[in-house]
């Protein structure tokens, strides 16, 4: 009996999930997206921290040997075979990946015969771990007669079960695994190979966060990658004696999802699985298999894999749920706690600055660490919902903040609060970021918008609003249920299991959050901001909370920076906040009494109407009275979500010398300077409530305005067509946003030549083609956006966006009548005159359409090439228009 129904376990969307004898846990997930394909992941609970002093690196080494060759697929190229057959690029690391706590591996196949394409589960990882993306696979005629592989020729006849195949093949790696000594040496290149590629500046400053944050922790000490000079001397001794150490059932969870039967398969685990003992193989103690864990589902399976100790949260008054239990035998692993690298800038245990040549802006994270904590109960429902709210508030205000100003002066203000079984902690983090010359009054802002949330918390209308957000955004998860794919599915699941969550059923958890959203008040919403922007509130004070800086090395903006300045202008920004203002946010933006008007005098109608029926496409295609064409179809793939684009023949094609520029500032104008007379922070609020995602940007021919609609709520459609409508009538193109606009350009120029891939396209413009002509295809100089005005750029918009030039498509999850009753009243109630100029300059390109992109760059760009065909180039240049318009 549970005395407090608000800690009751939520039900769990598992459908099979167990423990076998041996200790080994697993997780099926039936799933037929995609149909007819399943993902086992094997995760085995021992990672980098389970490594001692002089094994840095062997987990992950181990990883990649268990891909050179077992007892029944004796080779690397045997496992290559296989694996090819099965329909997965070959590289451990393309299937596999190790972290601090764990090392998974991860395969796909079709369920029945031979896959037909090349699939990469890299995309299971996430961000964390140690995982690369494959190497080039080997030719199949170098398979050609190798008796190595032999034994396998005869697998995968259109009719063989490929989850029996897999299953076997993963027992094979987890306990018949060979690691052989010349097979060891070969592999050892390319991890050494591996740990100098992931020696980047953003990899650098990654493990300086974790040296500075988790100092009291073994975390810093044991990085996956591993030491170079340890990886170097690994023999195959060191790997198996690991091996034989970790890998064993009790310390092993198996994870299905797919279009698999979950009787069927739970049976094949248990054939598999079965018959390995739970100890490990060297002997020696390991995780206990406890019965009673055989008759709990996974949200309360105690903790597996190491047990890592955090020196700072052993007072902690923050204590870890009771619901968090651990598993007899684990490693707990406890060291003393470190000292941070470096006393540069007055560096200390609350306070560390990394500069770097390659940093180009300012950021501060102020973070406090916690216990872990867990999503399994309506009590843990609850606290997530308030710190959805609280985080989408904040949101809401910066935002607000940004789009007020002609010049932000700072990049981003962010808040998280995550709990992480990766690092066995949870972390309350504050995050403020500018360009350097901006760094103190950045500083300055963000802190007084976490002052502000602390003090006064939030109003009414703000409530109502974010809880209008977040109850959206529910109803949409829950009606995408049925249409995640099966690697979504794993991923979920993985992360809920390991961090103690429950994974629950969608439209359960909405009808929960729904009621929790709909009861809280602002007083109970404002006590939990306080208690959660308290860490960075009370910095000055408080030995909890941390302050990891990153700056840009020799910056003359940043010569006075000091750990004295600093707490300056901490305490000043944390001083008498003032309180929020309420953004008023009308239900609708459209005035639907003018569209009446509008509908009477126009008259708007349908005039031509056909559908795609010899290709097979099923696309209805219309033409409205004012010659705005409409394509679309729908498709149910994403339930309850469809999604909009407007093109418009121009974008850069119609700049000239004196035009440079106009047409990349116009997109940007267009959608960030409000419509309808509304600012834009009222529309983006409106956006933000009503689920709608808007966006636009022009490439070297066209205009495109993009919006992603999710229709979970009443008026979906009508709000999302007339906030189209607004944007194309009646556009609010502003000072500001033109601001806004050219501060982006010159920090992208700044920042120029610290990207590889952006330089790299430069240069290679540079070369192609000849200088007075280049300028089309790349990034717009700071010179030519800061001489731009507004009247400039409006002029060049509303020659695209005229009716008879606009083109729209629809596609999604929406009713065709509903949709084409909503096309007549918006889109055949607008009204915009093309110019005669323009008319004539598009005709110019488009006399030709078969020849059409060819002939835009031939006849309207007449870009001149330095050497090679025209075709070639073109072609070349195709993979490089994007980042001409990209700022």
């Amino acid at each position: 009996m549970v005395s407090d129904p608000m800690e009751a376990v939520c039900s769990s969307d598992v459908r099979v999930a167990g423990v076998l004898p041996n200790g080994l846990r697993y997780c099926i997930f039936p799933n037929k997206k995609p149909a007819g394909r399943f993902y086992v992941n094997l995760e085995v609970h021992a990672g980098s921290v389970d490594e001692e002093e002089e094994q840095q690196g062997i987990a992950h080494f181990v990883e990649h040997g268990l891909f050179l060759g077992t007892e029944r697929f004796k080779s690397q190229k045997a496992m290559k075979k296989l694996l090819r057959r099965l329909g997965m690029a070959y590289n451990a690391d393309a299937n596999a990946f190790t972290d601090f706590r764990s090392t998974v591996y991860t395969l796909s196949a079709p369920t029945k015969g031979r896959a037909e394409t090349m699939h990469s589960a890299a995309g299971l990882f996430g961000d964390s771990g140690v995982s690369t993306a494959p190497r080039e696979d080997l030719a199949e005629d170098e398979f050609a007669g190798d008796d190595e592989v032999s034994e396998i020729e005869g697998l995968q006849a259109t009719t063989d079960d490929n989850t029996q195949l897999v299953l076997e093949l993963l027992h094979q790696m987890a306990f018949k695994a060979l690691l052989k000594q010349e097979d060891i040496d070969k592999e050892r290149g390319a991890i050494l190979s591996e740990l100098k590629d992931r020696n980047s500046i953003s990899q650098r400053a990654a493990m300086e966060f974790y040296r500075f944050n988790h100092n009291d922790t073994v975390l810093p000490r044991r990085f996956p990658i591993g030491k170079e000079e340890q990886v170097k001397r690994f023999s195959s001794e060191d790997l198996r004696r690991f091996y034989k150490r970790h890998y064993y059932p009790a310390n092993m969870c198996l994870y299905v999802a797919g279009d698999v039967d979950p009787a069927d398969f739970e049976k094949k685990i248990q054939a598999v699985f079965g018959k390995e003992q739970a100890a490990p193989a060297d002997g020696s103690a390991g995780v206990e298999p406890v019965e009673e864990d055989r008759k709990v589902e996974p949200v309360l399976w105690p903790r597996r894999g190491a047990k890592i100790v955090h020196h700072d949260l052993i007072e902690s008054l923050d204590p870890a749920p009771a619901i968090i239990r651990t598993s007899p035998g684990v490693n707990v692993v406890s060291v003393p706690a470190a000292q941070p690298p470096s006393k540069e800038h007055g560096s200390s245990n609350k306070f560390h600055v990394l500069s770097h040549s390659l940093i180009t802006d300012f950021s501060v994270s102020f973070c406090a660490k916690g216990n872990l904590q867990t999503f399994a109960t309506l009590s843990d429902m609850r606290e997530s919902v308030l710190d959805s709210l609280v985080g989408m508030i904040l949101e809401f205000r910066v935002n607000e903040r940004r789009l007020r100003s002609n010049d932000p002066i700072f990049n981003g203000i962010g808040w998280t609060y995550s709990s992480s079984a990766r690092d066995g902690c949870s972390m309350n983090s504050f995050s403020i970021s500018s360009q350097p010359r901006h760094w103190k009054a950045a500083l300055e802002i963000g802190l007084q918008e976490a002052a502000r949330m602390a003090e006064h918390g939030v109003t009414e209308a703000e409530l109502s609003q974010a809880v209008t957000t977040l109850v959206n955004h529910f109803a949409q998860q829950a009606t995408l249920k049925n249409s995640l794919e099966s690697s979504v599915w794993m991923r979920r699941i993985m992360e809920c299991v390991q961090a103690g969550d429950q994974v629950m059923n969608a439209e359960k958890k909405f009808e929960i959050l729904a009621e929790i959203s709909s009861r809280l008040t602002p007083k109970e919403l404002s006590v939990r901001a306080r208690e959660l922007f308290n860490a960075v509130t009370s910095y000055v004070t408080n030995d909890q909370c941390k302050a990891f800086i990153c700056m840009p090395d020799n910056s003359p903006d940043m010569q006075d920076f000091s750990h004295d300045l600093f707490l300056t202008i901490v305490e000043r920004g944390l001083k008498d906040p003032n309180p929020p203002e309420s953004l008023q946010v009308p239900e609708r933006l459209l005035d639907e009494s003018h569209l009446n008007e509008l509908v009477d005098q126009m008259k708007p109608a349908i005039v031509s109407r056909r559908v795609d029926e010899e290709g097979g496409t099923g696309v209805v295609v219309l033409k409205l009275s004012n010659g705005i064409r409409v394509a679309y179809r729908t498709n149910d793939s994403r339930p309850k979500e469809f999604r909009v684009r407007i093109s418009a023949a121009g974008g850069r094609v119609l700049e000239d010398e004196q035009r440079q520029g106009q047409a990349v500032a116009a997109s940007a104008l267009w959608v960030n300077g409000g419509c309808g007379g509304y600012a834009a922070e009222v529309v983006s609020r409106f956006a933000s409530m009503w689920g709608l995602s808007y966006d636009a940007a022009c490439n070297s021919e066209e205009l495109h305005f993009d919006m992603l609609v999710q229709a979970t709520v009443d008026g979906a459609l009508e709000r999302a067509m007339g906030l189209v409508w607004m944007f194309l009538q009646r556009p609010n193109l502003d000072q500001k946003a033109l601001e806004r606009f050219k501060i982006r350009v010159r920090r992208a120029s700044q920042s120029l030549d610290k990207s590889v891939e952006r330089k790299t396209s430069k240069l290679f413009l540079d070369m192609m083609i000849s200088p007075e002509h280049a300028w089309r295809l790349q990034e717009l100089r700071p010179e030519i956006a800061d001489s731009l005005d507004v009247e400039d750029v409006r002029a060049i918009l509303f020659k695209q966006i005229a009716t008879e030039n606009l083109e729209m498509v629809v596609s999604g999850d929406f009713d065709p009548q509903e949709l084409e009753k909503a096309l007549v009243r918006y889109m055949g109630t607008l009204h915009r005159e093309q110019e005669k100029p323009f008319l004539d300059e598009m005709q110019e390109v488009t006399s030709d359409e078969a020849q059409r992109p060819l002939k835009r760059v031939q006849q309207k760009l007449r870009l001149k090439f330095k050497g090679g065909s025209m075709k070639a180039n073109a072609e070349h240049l195709g993979s490089l228009l994007h980042l001409s318009c990209r700022v």
